[in-house]
């Protein structure tokens, strides 16, 4: 644990293998980002900024599956409670 935070950074960047209960919450994630992505690709010109929509689009998958993953904290899991 890092002393000023009480962040468990051995926890917050281990890998964390899903369980048969957040399966379908990142399948649902990812379905409704491709579906999105598609929406961008077929309404708005190529260029900087369809590419930064959907690197964007990208990050939110990612730091909507690391919510998943870490259930709702980045404190660790005995300080879950804590942070909600």
């Amino acid at each position: 644990m890092t002393p000023s935070t009480n962040i468990d950074l051995e926890w917050l960047f281990s890998y964390h293998a899903p369980t048969p209960e957040q399966l379908p919450k990142y399948e649902r994630i990812r379905a409704a980002a491709k579906s999105f992505a598609a929406i961008l690709l077929e309404e708005t010109p190529q260029g900087a900024d369809q590419s930064a929509a959907l690197r964007l689009l990208r990050e939110c998958v990612m730091t909507g599956n690391a919510a998943i993953a870490l259930e709702g904290s980045f404190l660790g899991p005995d300080k879950r409670a804590m942070s909600k």
